[in-house]
Order: structure tokens, then sequence, then C-alpha cells
């Protein structure tokens, strides 16, 4: 051991650092590292006022709303004590204080397993590795997992089986991924020799340790179907099926250049590890077993990035166990060109990790989330565009009820053909979404970002939804309960001969032209009802118009439009056949007309009377990607609530 070791000052050294290291980190940007630690420590704080439940009416659209299970429950129990006082300030501690803890377990884990200078490999696995010390970051499970799994290695590596007994049982209350020690086990247990004693005994208790977590677990039952879920599910749909889901970064692979560069410290010492070995040094049990579970959650990390946190820990813990076993020491030589190495990827840690936090900054959803918390009614379900934007609106506005979060796995293994409906409408692409938000997902509130530029103006053209918040990153909308019935719209296109005039050349569709039926009372989306990509196309739509009174039609076209009530033509414009001022082939542009907004634009309000129902005709063209109508009752606009942007979260 090192002289420090000796002195018992090694770990104080480790904690010093690491908490030193992990308060700049948290202190280097505006908000929590990561957008999940907004969920956990309003989870812990709704714990310790409620206790536990069973159900989890945030998700509505998940299994987990009646069959709940709470995957990170011993971290929320732990995150308790942080809930008193600021709660943001407090994910921030609590952050500080896990990931110091998982750093102090792995050097006592290597101290105890007699590894050299277990001070040097830990402050090398907090230097070396800038992409694991970003997660550690992290306010979320996964680090207090990361401090069992590397306890309960140790416990089995020193045959110690009641300890591995109870960090299993633990494991399973802390993180889905419960099922990694009795792998570890049963991976050390093959690698053992026969004359070593029992080779299974330590894999039983461990085993067993895991089994009775399970079964206690406050939320058992559900916890078995999670596990499926997260285990299986999610990677299987992250892999295979990616296009399905709008996923998180952390289940896309990595850069793998980017991998191997920025953490070429821990590449390094597993290289060197190898070259060890190479040389025909015979290691101990301990070495293959975290070689295999390094090896094998690295090579899961080229699949989804979320497995670093784990492979580059075991990756450094088996080149600490190869150096111990085959007795390799350094020569005073080598130890200046080492020590260089490592302070220039230490500096080279600090610099990235400090040109990361001002970079990484969330959609700043503080002031939309604090108008719903203010303006809608408690228990409300909110439509909300997007899965990730979950944690932040759960934080802020925590007696509103929401769809899915944290993963859209729980709503795709839930009901594929809701979570395909609901992608259709945050995309934009669905027929009639007021109809799927209002009365499928049951929601009479829609919170979307500045992002979802189809979506918002899908909403924006329909007269259903009111706008009643919007900032430069987020829009809030109310679906009005609408009693007009829905219009039936005959749609047809193009025309063979736009000179002549409608009446006298009504489309047949049985001579081949394209023509489709809508019925809706909301926008009618010309191009997607006659499945057209071209970008100049004409279209007609007939009904029969219930409506009678004042009505808005409001038309998207940067083209003809032309409207008939009967046989009566009501409203007629084309740039084309009678240009604005100014533009080709239109009349000269006076020069206190120079400054005004041009009269052609994509979209505008026309008003119609109807004194009796009556057959609505339409007829628009387009040269652009604007090209559809709606009919409403007219009525005076209402006006969006714009709010300063703060960066912070809203009062607690």
């Amino acid at each position: 051991m090192s002289r420090w070791d000796r002195a018992r000052l090694g770990l104080p050294v480790v904690v010093a650092t690491a908490a030193v290291v992990f308060t700049i980190l948290q202190l280097a940007r505006p908000e929590l590292w990561c957008a999940d630690g907004y969920y956990h420590i309003r989870a812990a704080q709704i714990l310790r006022s409620h206790g536990i439940s069973r159900t989890f009416p945030w998700w509505q659209e998940t299994f987990l709303r009646d069959r709940w299970a709470d995957k990170d429950f011993l971290y929320h129990v732990l995150l308790i004590p942080f809930t008193f006082g600021d709660l943001v300030g407090g994910a921030r501690a609590a952050a500080v204080v896990f990931a110091t803890g998982f750093l102090a377990t792995f050097h006592e884990a290597l101290r105890r397993l007699s590894v050299p200078c277990p001070t040097a490999w830990t402050l090398a696995l907090l230097a070396f590795a800038p992409m694991l010390l970003a997660r550690l970051s992290f306010p979320r499970g996964f680090v207090l997992a990361l401090a069992l799994a590397i306890a309960g290695t140790t416990a089995i590596f020193l045959g110690r089986h009641r300890v591995a007994f109870g960090i299993a049982a633990a494991y399973a209350w802390t993180h889905i991924s419960y099922h990694l020690l009795p792998c570890v086990a049963l991976l050390h247990a093959l690698q053992r020799r026969k004359d070593e004693g029992p080779r299974f005994r330590t894999t039983l208790w461990t085993l067993g340790g895991m089994t009775a977590g399970v079964v206690v677990h406050p939320y058992f039952p559900n916890n078995l179907r999670l596990w499926w879920v997260q285990n299986v599910e999610v990677l299987w749909t992250g892999w295979a099926a990616r296009d399905e889901l709008r996923l998180g970064q952390e289940l896309l692979p990595p850069d793998a250049a980017m991998l191997l560069t920025l953490n070429a410290g821990i590449f390094l010492c597993f290289l060197g590890a190898l070259w060890l070995l190479a040389r025909g040094a015979r290691p101990s049990a301990e070495a293959p077993t975290a070689l295999l579970v390094g090896v094998g959650f690295l090579a899961l990390t080229f699949r989804s990035t979320v497995f670093l946190e784990f492979a580059f820990p075991f990756l450094m813990l088996f080149a600490a166990i190869v150096v111990r076993d085959t007795g390799f020491r350094f020569r005073r030589g080598a130890l200046v060109p080492i020590g260089v190495v490592a302070i220039l990827l230490t500096m080279r840690t600090v610099f990235t990790m400090s040109e990361m936090a001002p970079r990484k900054r969330l959609p700043d959803l503080w002031e939309a989330a604090a108008y719903l918390r203010d303006h809608v009614p408690d228990g409300e379900t909110v439509f909300h565009s997007d899965w990730d934007e979950f944690p932040q609106l759960y934080f802020a506005a925590p007696k509103l009820h929401y769809l899915v979060g944290l993963d859209p796995t729980f709503m795709l293994a839930t009901n594929r053909g809701r979570l395909r409906l609901y992608h259709d409408v945050a995309y934009g692409t669905a027929g009639d979404p007021y109809d799927a938000i209002r009365r499928t997902f049951g929601s009479r509130f829609v919170f979307a970002t500045a992002d979802d530029g189809a979506f918002l103006r899908t909403m924006r053209r329909d007269p259903r939804f009111r706008e009643r918040y919007r900032d430069g990153d987020a829009s809030v909308f109310e679906l009005e309960d609408d009693a007009t019935p829905p219009t039936g719209w005959r749609v047809s296109g193009p025309w063979p001969d736009p000179t002549r005039t409608l009446f006298a050349q009504r489309l047949d569709p049985d001579k081949g032209e394209r023509h489709a039926r809508v019925e809706t009372a909301g926008f009618v989306d010309l191009a997607r009802a006659l499945e057209s990509d071209l970008s100049e196309a004409c279209a007609v739509a007939e009904a029969d118009v219930e409506t009678t009174g004042a009505v808005t039609l409001g038309v998207a076209s940067d083209d003809e439009i032309r409207v008939w009530v009967g046989e009566n033509e009501v409203y007629a414009r084309s740039p084309i056949r009678a240009p604005r001022p100014g533009a080709p082939g239109g009349p000269p542009l006076a020069l206190e007309e120079l400054d005004a907004s041009p009269a052609d634009v994509a979209e505008r309000l026309i008003a119609i009377t109807l004194a009796a129902p009556a057959p609505v005709t339409i007829q628009a063209c387009r040269l652009g990607e604007d090209f559809g109508f709606y009919v409403a009752t007219a009525r005076a606009p209402t006006g969006a609530t714009a709010s300063p942007r703060s960066g912070a979260p809203p009062p607690r």
C-alpha cells in the first residue's frame, strides 16, 4: 500500500477530493445535471408526505398507473432528509453525497481486496473517465446501485456470503438491475478451482438475498413486471425498434471515437492489465470475473451509453486486481511519465466537464409549468407532447396528472396502439388531434414545447384549441368542449382546367380524380386528405354546413382561394391573377406602402354569414407547406398570456 493508505489517510483524501469535485460540478450548471433528478427529489418529498402508494396516477397511459412499482424505492427513502427546504438544493447536495459515497466504496473495496495503492486507483477512476464523472453527477438511483454493486462484488470475492446476501437484498430495493450480483457470484464460482472449497455457496446466498429483497419489497409482485419491461422490453425496443420511439440519449449508442478518446485513461489501464496477463502471470479467480463483467458492460455500452457507468468501474477493478495478482511494481524511472500522463488526463477531465456544463441547458419550461400549476384544476390529466418533459412538469405541478414519463416503453408495453396515436398527435400527423386528446386521452389541457412545430401549427389552426399561455419555450392550450357536430367534407382534386367555373366542371369520382371524405369539426388538411406530397397542388372541398349566422373560415394557403355558399362566390383571391401591389404583374406600389406588410400571407380569416344551412365549397391551391382550412363559429380571439423567462424552477 501507499504511505497514505498505511497511515489510514487514503479514504479521507478520496472523500475530500470527490466532495470538492462534485460540488464544483453541481455549481457549474444552472439546473440539475439530469432532468430525471427533478422527478426523484419530488418523489422523495411525496413519499415523505403521503407514504407508500401502490398506484401512480401521474402516468395515466402506463401499466404502472394501477400497479405502481418504485424501482428506486431505497434511493427515494435515503433522499428524504434532502427534501426539507429547497428541493433543488437538496437534490444537488444528495448528488454530491451519493457520488462521493460511491468513490469511497470503491476505495474500501480495493483496500479490502489488498490492492496496492487503492487511493491512486480510486483517484484515477475519478480523473480518467469524464463520461463516468458526468453520470455520477446525476441525482439518480443508479449511483447508489453502483456502490452496492462494487460492495457486493467485493463480498463475493472475499467469500462473505452473509454480507453478499444483505447487499443483494438491498440492491433489489434500489435499482432494476438487481440480477447483477447473482450473475457476478455465478461467474466467480465458475472461475474457482475445486480445491478452494464449496464453489456455489456464495452464489446461493447472493441469489437468496436477491429473492428475499424482491419478495419482501413493498411493491411485490408489481416489481416483477417492471423488471421485465425495463430489462427486456426497453432494451429490445432501443435496439430493434428504435424508430418507433423518441428514445433518450442514454439508450442510444455513443460516438465510438469520443468514447475511446475522452476516456483514454480507463482504456490505457485496461490495456495495461491485459499486457500483464499476456506475460504469463497466473491471476486469481477475481481477475477473470471482473474482466468478464467489465467487458460485458463495455460491449453493451457500444449499444447504449447507459451501461458505461457499470463498465468503467469494473474495468478499473480488473486492472487493479491484475496488478495485485502479478505483484507488478512501477520502476522509479517510469513514475515521472506516468505522473505527467495522469496530470494531463486529469486537467483534460476538468476542462471537459467545464465545457459540457453550460452547453447542456434544459429547455426553460418552468414558467409554462407554473401556469399549469396555477390555472389547471388539480387532478386534470395534461396532454404533453413528449415523455421526457414529465420530470419538470411533475416537479412544478405535482397535483396534476400526465401521460408517461422517464421511458416511453412504459406506454409501449401498456398499449402499442395508443402510443402510436400519441406519437401521431405529437408529430402533427393525426387526422383529428382534438378527438384523440379530448376523448381518447381524456385531456382538456395541452402542454407543447416550441420544438414541436407541426403539433403547434395544428393546434393553432384548430378553433377548438385556445392558446392560454405562450413564451419562447412552451405553450399551454385549453380544449373547448365542442358542441358543433363534425362536418363531412368531400375533398377532390386537382381539377383539369382552373379557368372554367367550378360549377360547370363538377368532379366526377368515376373519372378517376383523387377524392376523399374528411369528417371533422376542426382543421381540414387538404394535402393529407389527398395523400399528396406535391409542392404544387389544388383541391376542392364541399360540404353541407349546418351552422347558421356568422362563421369564420380560416384558410391556410399561399396561393389561390375561392369560396362559394351555394352557387354564390363570396370570396376570391389569386396572387397570380391579381398580384398585390409591387409584385410581378401587379400595380405599382405607392411610396407610403413600402413599409406595409405584404397582403399575401399563408393564413387568413374570412368572415361569412350563413342565412340558413347551405352547401359550402372551398377551392384552394398551394405552392408551399400550408394547405387547409377550418370553419368555426365567429368569435373574438383570445390572446395568449406571456411570461418572462426566469431559468429557475417555480416556487415550491
